[in-house]
């Protein structure tokens, strides 16, 4: 009968240097000789202390809500028809809605250039602009939550060394993910307001 190897992991040496030794791998034969043992720094069972801390799980299940809750809030702004409210892609200054009237007036004619106000709301007033612009504007300030919320902890982790090496390249690829999805959501928004509609 052949016996289960032992497979100790490798990146613990390297982000938790403090609880495993830096031995080199070796290899070793079983008695019977029908089965190889892989051994990496010190050989012991795997125990709760090896996991990445509790504020990292705490971290992931953050973003995991703010997640669910972009999700519901795209969902209505699409149904709501507000996504093309906001006709220009500003990351900061865009954090700040219009304040005075002026500034409201501006935006209301920015968006009755759109083709989507010219088909759909041509008879649409000021007030009525602003609960969509509202809408759409929430959705985008929870997209950038998201990415305050996911990218500066896991920097942080990750330069702590919290995050064990498949996790944190687990996480960078989510990252990524994250980061695409907002240039999709800006692009699905440009092409909404090609006025060759």
């Amino acid at each position: 009968m052949r016996e289960f190897p032992y497979f100790a992991p490798s990146y613990p040496n390297y982000f938790f240097p403090s609880r495993y030794g830096a031995s080199s791998i070796h290899h070793a034969a079983s008695s019977n000789n029908t089965s190889p043992v892989f051994v990496t720094g010190v050989r012991r069972e795997f125990t709760m202390e090896d996991l990445p801390p509790k504020a990292v799980s705490t971290w992931l299940f953050l973003c995991a809500g703010l997640t669910l809750g972009v999700i519901v809030v795209g969902a209505v702004t699409r149904l709501t028809e507000s996504g093309l409210s906001i006709t220009e892609w500003k990351p900061v200054t865009g954090v700040v809605p219009p304040m005075t009237e002026a500034a409201w007036k501006e935006e209301f004619d920015k968006y009755r250039e759109t083709p989507e106000f010219k088909l759909l709301n041509s008879k649409m007033t000021v007030d009525e602009f602003k609960s969509i612009f509202y809408m759409e504007w929430g959705h985008r300030i929870l997209g950038r939550v998201i990415g305050l919320v996911f990218l500066v902890p896991y920097t942080y982790f990750l330069v702590r060394r919290r995050l064990p090496g498949p996790v944190a390249a687990k996480l960078g690829g989510l990252g990524l993910l994250l980061g695409f999805q907002g240039a999709l959501g800006w692009y699905m928004v440009k092409s909404g307001l090609d006025q060759r509609i």
